[in-house]
């Protein structure tokens, strides 16, 4: 009895021996870290768009993933990639405008992410918006623009209005930084190849122009396209400026008013 009870003892230290040096791996996670959630824009007129980019960087060691993006009204959002590789960045960019709005507001975004800790992550848009009284006749609208946290965009739209198909024409954009930091125009593209965009410095990191043109014939219709511009501020984003026209056929009453119809 004695050598029995000696084996199952040494038996039984064996197995807690082979038990405790086996070691289970390490659990991996994704973590979401953004620098900041919040925005405001200051005090705006109701003819602005706003349009911020937050920076999403995953700190974790495991694939972040972008599961849902929820806006509001009047607010649209997207991220530029659903999955995010540890120790890589992500940009969600949110565009809100400010049409019809009055006094202050306050709009929230979210997304959700497969982080443990964050599986709701809230950012939040904060401002004034002053209502701009409708132009009487014979005078022109304010100039609508677009901010960013470092970005300013002059007019926020491409108007180029009614033209006819042989109508060569161009309207003019201000980019310029919205604060003391560089801002640089890397590129301008246009979603339409009857419609062409090109850029200059006007003051080095600070202020840039860019030419929109038409580049006839142009097809009859509503002419609708987006001009691109690649900036880089703290990080490279894009920027989309909607442009529209109206193309009517030649006809003998509106050449010699388009036709006119250049610069600013």
């Amino acid at each position: 009895m004695k050598v029995s009870k000696r084996i199952i003892n040494f038996l039984a230290c064996g197995a807690l021996i082979c038990l405790s040096g086996a070691q289970s791996p390490a659990a991996t996670a994704p973590k979401l870290f953004c620098a900041t959630s919040s925005f405001g824009f200051g005090k705006l007129t109701d003819t602005n768009v706003v349009i911020i980019t937050f920076n999403l960087r995953n700190t974790g060691d495991d694939v972040l993933a972008i599961q849902k993006v929820r806006g509001c009204c009047g607010a649209s959002a997207s991220v530029t990639t659903n999955a995010i590789a540890p120790g890589t960045n992500a940009f969600l960019n949110i565009r809100f405008s400010l049409a019809g709005r009055s006094g202050p507001v306050a709009k929230s975004i979210y997304i959700h992410t497969s982080d443990p800790s964050a599986q709701i992550h809230q950012f939040m848009i904060t401002g004034e918006v002053v209502a701009v009284s409708r132009p009487t006749q014979g005078t022109s609208a304010p100039r609508a623009s677009i901010h960013s946290e470092t970005v300013v965009i002059e007019p926020a739209t491409v108007l180029f209005g009614e033209l006819t198909s042989q109508s060569a024409t161009n309207r003019h954009l201000t980019v310029r930084a919205g604060t003391e930091k560089n801002v640089s125009v890397l590129q301008v593209r246009s979603g339409n190849d009857k419609i062409k965009a090109d850029f200059k410095e006007i003051e080095p990191k600070r202020k840039y122009e860019i030419v929109v043109s038409t580049m006839p014939p142009l097809p009859s219709g509503a002419l609708r396209t987006d001009i691109t511009l690649v900036v880089k501020d703290y990080s490279i984003s894009q920027i989309h400026v909607p442009v529209f026209a109206v193309v009517h056929e030649e006809d003998a009453s509106l050449p010699a008013v388009n036709a006119a119809k250049s610069g600013r």
